[in-house]
């Protein structure tokens, strides 16, 4: 089995001082996207599961994760 993280990732904007937070979500995923390229380069299985995915489809993330740890 190779190396794997999987990340649950959150994501509300609140109502209040959007402009902030709005600022701070889209650096979040910047980040995000520089950490999963990051780890992808030293051979980790990078997988992130979204918060509103897992509520809606346990099921579908579930069977995601398996796929991507069952793949190698």
């Amino acid at each position: 089995m190779s190396n794997a993280v999987i990340f649950l990732v959150r994501s509300i904007r609140p109502k209040t001082n959007r402009p902030f937070w709005d600022r701070k979500l889209e650096d979040n995923m910047a980040r995000d996207k520089r950490v999963t390229r990051q780890l992808r380069r030293q051979g980790w299985k990078v997988i992130r599961i979204w918060q509103h995915s897992l509520q809606k489809s346990p099921k579908a993330c579930l069977d995601r994760i398996h796929r991507a740890l069952s793949s190698h």
